[in-house]
């Protein structure tokens, strides 16, 4: 094989691997965007009320009457990254 073959030959080898990783690149990202149906607050007066985050804490917090339990996904203060509520304070704004 010619040396101009080679490197033709290296050449598509190398442009096949870089879209084989394309594409899982694009895949992962396209499933980590993907929605996805977020745990409903329940429908009760006490939730009603939430205006902010904190107003999570005061029953779901350390020492609250209903604290997370420790195999909750996501920890304290992150409460609307998953749940969603209408006027909430997102934390860190």
């Amino acid at each position: 094989m010619s040396e101009r073959q080679s490197s033709k030959r290296r050449a598509l080898r190398t442009a096949i691997f870089a879209l084989i990783v394309l594409a899982v690149v694009f895949t992962l990202y396209a499933l980590s965007e993907s929605p996805r149906e977020k745990p409903a607050l329940p429908d009760d007066a006490d939730h009603k009320a939430v205006a902010d985050w904190r107003d999570c804490l005061r029953c779901h917090g350390d020492g609250g009457p209903s604290p997370l339990t420790p195999d909750h996904p996501i920890n304290k203060e992150q409460c609307f990254r998953c749940h969603t509520l209408q006027g909430a304070t997102p934390p860190g704004r």
